[in-house]
């Protein structure tokens, strides 16, 4: 038994990097939220403490998939600031608040959590970075801030999977939703979203470029096998 970001992590939860799974297409996500007070602006120290964390954990789990210690310096950088692991897996982190978010694939992935507390002036976001069809969607939801939060995870988690950064990546990172599907469209090429986060109280979502099966855990509970990778909202009405 090990901690990390406050965490009792047990060994099966670190043994799950490297079964038959991972090995043979699938994509494995880890979600750990802590315990104490999510503050929704943290204090500078706190903020690079969150990081420190994440990073750990990642770095944990990589060390685990891999079966050889990885450390902050066996990661590089790509051009556009992904960071990727010489002979090793492809992966993905985020963190919000006090949470976090590792995904380790065979294939590229992106991944994404937000908390809900994130977005106080959706629309207004939502109009000056989104398409206008998103915006509408976003507006003529039930809960617009809900929907504009759940747009803004998909369309992170796709430019995530890129590599090419948010800013240049941003207009080039399409969400469709009707019916209660979402589907997201990058570059003009399809991508495949899992919807995830809510077991820790966040809003978040994994892009890939195939539908490959997809395996999650939260940290400290049993795992759940996740089969398609397709996105259901409740909040977006049908067309």
């Amino acid at each position: 038994m090990s901690s990390v970001q406050g965490f009792d992590i047990a060994e099966s939860d670190y043994a799950l990097a490297g079964d038959d799974g991972l090995r043979h297409g699938g994509v494995h996500v880890w979600l750990a939220a802590s315990g104490s007070k999510i503050l929704s602006r943290p204090t500078p120290g706190e903020a690079l403490q969150r990081r420190h964390d994440a990073q750990n954990l990642l770095l944990r789990l990589l060390s685990a998939c891999t079966g050889r210690p990885v450390e902050t310096d066996s990661l590089r950088t790509g051009e556009q600031g992904k960071p990727w692991l010489p002979d090793g897996p492809h992966f993905n982190l985020s963190h919000s608040a006090e949470a976090s978010a590792v995904a380790i694939s065979p294939c590229e992935v992106g991944i994404d959590i937000e908390h809900p507390s994130r977005a106080p002036q959706a629309v207004a976001l939502a109009e000056r970075f989104f398409h206008r069809d998103e915006c509408s969607q976003i507006r003529s939801a039930p809960h617009p801030t809900s929907a504009f939060l759940e747009f803004w995870v998909c369309k992170e988690a796709m430019v995530k999977l890129s590599g090419e950064g948010i800013y240049r990546g941003l207009p080039h990172a399409r969400v469709l939703a009707g019916g209660g599907d979402v589907h997201g469209f990058y570059r003009g090429k399809r991508v495949f979203l899992t919807p995830l986060g809510e077991q820790i109280g966040m809003t978040g979502a994994l892009a890939l470029w195939e539908d490959v099966p997809v395996k999650m855990v939260v940290i400290g509970k049993k795992s759940e096998r996740m089969s398609r990778c397709h996105f259901k909202i409740s909040d977006f009405p049908k067309q």
